[in-house]
């Protein structure tokens, strides 16, 4: 074979029958597919693949002739035309190259952004290329534009006109008037309707006036000014001075005065007693019907005699007998009386044998000793009474004489009745 293989090279005038003998012009097999050897073929006379170096591509453009329209297709179909940029393609646009652009430039077309402000709210949109941007707020009518510089904390955006606005001041925090131009009609009429006018001060609606101020009062037909800037005291009166004015004021007023109608004093006439009222103000009351700390003086308490055409009116006494030992309990007259009755109301407890009170003129005595060997709350009256004896006085004394012979409670209340 191997004599075959020379004699076919040299047919084929790739050996003269000179490299035969000269070694130098000849390879050895074994450098066959050896580094710095010389490289094998395959039975297709190729050199194998791993024989061959690694190959660099060279630098091309996608849409150049390396590819075929093959591959841009299948290319085109599975990303979006936007990520691609190819200038080497007639069918790529240098313009759409990631240059900076406005959202309503000629690089979106009219359906892009139809399909946009569908999706997102024309107020998020800012693009100088179209109307709708963050200066403006879109409106069923028209665009309000907005002007002026950033707001400031508290500040408010107020319309300026039906297509403009622009950051404001809050009015709602500074002061005004409850009939201005801030509050509608409607507004005051259901205010009107919730309170009371007398609570209402607002000089800027001709339906409120100052004289309603927390220094008058409202009534059905006209204003009651208050008179006077000092705060009422305890136990003053709002007094009316006229029609419309009143003032603070403290009253002082007579029994009989003007104050108290004729049907008021015959009323009060007939409850109490005349000897109780005293009114310098009523000539229907006498001053001599004044009582005093010492006295009972007055026509219908002064001394009577006998067949006295005007009678008179008795006097109590009273003693408040505690439970003690043996003693008297003397009081010394400032007039003439004379005795005319007695009696003892016992005290919550029972009285023992011999417990006795008697009443005396100090030493003779005007009752018989009264027994109060009794049970509590019990009343006993004397058997006699020296009317003579009785007969006391002015600076004579009348004496509640108590004598007490057991150990029981001799408490009790002892009332002398006399006449002048």
């Amino acid at each position: 074979n191997e004599s075959a293989k020379i004699s076919s090279a040299q047919m084929s005038g790739v050996l003269a029958s000179s490299d035969l003998t000269n070694d130098a012009a000849l390879e050895k097999t074994a450098n066959k597919g050896a580094a710095d050897g010389y490289a094998s073929l395959d039975e297709s006379a190729k050199v194998p693949i791993s024989q061959l170096p690694a190959a660099t591509p060279a630098a091309h453009n996608l849409g150049g002739a390396e590819h075929n329209a093959d591959t841009l297709a299948n290319l085109n179909s599975k990303i979006s035309d936007a990520t691609l940029v190819d200038t080497g393609d007639a069918r790529f646009s240098d313009a759409r190259t990631p240059t900076a652009h406005g959202l309503g430039g000629s690089e979106h077309s009219a359906s892009t952004l139809a399909q946009l402000n569908a999706k997102v709210n024309d107020a998020t949109l800012d693009d100088s290329g179209d109307p709708r941007t963050a200066d403006a707020i879109k409106t069923t009518g028209a665009d309000v534009v907005i002007s002026g510089i950033s707001p400031s904390a508290g500040q408010v955006l107020k319309a300026t006109s039906a297509i403009a606005a622009s950051w404001q001041a809050d009015a709602g925090t500074t002061a005004h008037t409850l009939g201005g131009a801030l509050h509608t009609a409607d507004t005051l009429s259901n205010l009107n309707s919730k309170i009371s006018d007398a609570t209402l001060v607002d000089t800027g609606d001709a339906r409120f006036s100052d004289d309603r101020t927390a220094s008058g009062l409202r009534s059905l037909t006209t204003v009651v000014a208050i008179n006077g800037a000092a705060a009422p005291t305890a136990g003053q009166i709002l007094k009316a001075t006229s029609g419309t004015a009143a003032a603070w004021s403290s009253t002082a007023h007579t029994l009989g005065g003007a104050e108290h109608t004729a049907d008021t004093l015959a009323n009060l006439n007939s409850k109490i007693s005349d000897a109780t009222l005293v009114d310098t103000g009523d000539a229907r009351f006498s001053d001599a019907r004044t009582p005093t700390d010492s006295s009972v003086a007055g026509v219908k308490v002064a001394a009577i005699g006998d067949q006295d055409t005007s009678g008179g009116v008795d006097l109590v006494y009273r003693f408040d007998v505690p439970d003690d030992a043996t003693q008297n309990f003397d009081i010394t007259l400032d007039h003439d009386a004379k005795v005319v009755d007695a009696w003892v109301v016992k005290g919550d407890n029972a009285g023992g044998a011999g417990d006795t009170i008697q009443i005396t003129d100090g030493t003779t005595p005007i009752t018989d000793a009264m027994d109060i060997n009794v049970a509590g709350n019990v009343i006993v009256r004397p058997t006699t009474l020296d009317i003579g004896v009785g007969e006391l006085g002015a600076s004579g004394t009348l004496r509640c004489a108590l004598t007490k012979s057991s150990a029981a409670n001799v408490e009790c209340f002892v009332f002398v009745r006399v006449t002048r």
